[in-house]
């Protein structure tokens, strides 16, 4: 269910709609930066990569697929691997 709930807000995202954005964000906020915090070991970094992670789920939100698979997952803790991959911490 939860995946559907990211799906559809992402979709909802990707045409424009602001507020499909402040709810990713507000559904995954603690959960990605608690991941931020565990993985970098200071709060310094784990704010700066939460920054850009949700700066690129923004900017790139038109290049993520669109839900034709069933198995495909807007998991925005997947963006936050991917900055994490990225960035010198």
């Amino acid at each position: 269910m939860t995946d559907t709930i990211d799906a559809a807000m992402m979709i909802r995202l990707q045409g424009g709609d602001r507020t499909a954005y402040e709810e990713l964000w507000s559904r995954w906020r603690h959960r990605i930066f608690q991941f931020l915090l565990r993985r970098t070991g200071s709060r310094q970094h784990a704010e700066d990569a939460f920054q850009r992670t949700w700066l690129k789920v923004y900017k790139y939100r038109v290049r993520i697929p669109k839900p034709q698979k069933p198995k495909i997952r807007y998991c925005p803790a997947c963006f936050a691997q991917l900055v994490l991959s990225q960035a010198i911490v």
